[in-house]
């Protein structure tokens, strides 16, 4: 137990730091484009609609990661049942 919090404090800071920076990314290529799009220039409706849709489960990932190591962060040892 007095290992496991720290390691899952780590754990979901670098994932909570990847995907952010990741969904950060997507989100303003997918901004830039819609911009681009607004101002008349040719954009691929599947690359915008790609780009949404990658954004949306990037932030789904995060919160089931964050979930499942929070879930973690309670988990007790048991005596093995014999």
């Amino acid at each position: 137990t007095g290992r496991r919090v720290p390691e899952v404090d780590k754990a979901l800071a670098a994932v909570h730091e990847r995907l952010t920076s990741e969904i950060e990314r997507q989100t303003e290529r997918w901004l830039k484009l819609r911009e681009e799009q607004a101002a008349g220039r040719k954009v691929v409706a599947a690359t915008l609609e790609s780009y949404r849709r990658t954004v949306e489960e990037l932030e789904a990932r995060l919160e089931s990661r964050r979930r499942k190591l929070q879930a973690q962060r309670h988990l007790t040892a048991a005596a093995p049942v014999v």
